[in-house]
């Protein structure tokens, strides 16, 4: 795919789906944390091996969150600025 057809194709799918994506981790987040509330306290949560395993997935997810966070402050950024240097450079 040349490059002035790619840049603008991943910038709107991009944005297209960031929206949701972000949406959907946030109610994963909210919904989760609110229905472990219900079901443990925190000495039950600690004390489980069903407590431990979920801690285990609640750090893959903060994990992933900073990952996301890099790609989309950090990294993207990088990228767009690459993008734009080397355009105006053919120009």
């Amino acid at each position: 795919m040349a490059a002035q057809i790619r840049y603008p194709f991943f910038k709107a799918v991009g944005r297209r789906f960031s929206v949701f994506g972000n949406t959907a981790l946030a109610t994963l987040i909210a919904t989760g944390t609110c229905k472990l509330s219900q079901i443990w306290s925190m000495e039950d949560f600690w004390s489980s091996t069903l407590g431990k395993i979920i801690a285990v997935k609640l750090c893959l997810v903060a994990a992933m969150l900073l990952l996301s966070m890099l790609h989309n402050f950090v990294w993207g950024a990088q990228t767009v600025t690459t993008c734009r240097q080397v355009r105006y450079a053919r120009v």
